[in-house]
């Protein structure tokens, strides 16, 4: 991979979508990360959500689904970053399935 367009994005994955186009097969789904931002007096937390649209094809996209649908409840993805349209997504080429932070 190389190291100018690469990313690490750690969350909980949603939305998974399976599907197979000709002989290519792919998962798509959303990660949403959290983080602290702030504790404020008053006892409440501020907290800043991020959420990114990850695409995997292949081997990885068959893994993905399997351990997604088993009810997978972080991953760790890292890709690379690409327009799909209007918008820009995480192109997954290595996934770690994480268990509870």
């Amino acid at each position: 991979m190389s190291p100018i367009n690469s990313l690490i994005f750690e969350g909980e994955p949603t939305e998974v979508n399976f599907e197979t186009i000709e002989q290519s097969v792919r998962t798509t789904f959303k990660v949403t990360s959290h983080r602290l931002l702030q504790k404020l007096d008053n006892g409440k937390e501020l907290w800043e959500n991020a959420t990114a649209v990850v695409e995997t094809y292949g081997n990885l996209a068959k893994l993905c689904e399997a351990k997604l649908k088993d009810g997978c409840i972080r991953v760790r993805v890292v890709g690379r970053l690409a327009n799909a349209g209007d918008k820009l997504i995480i192109l997954g080429e290595h996934v770690e399935f994480l268990k509870k932070k």
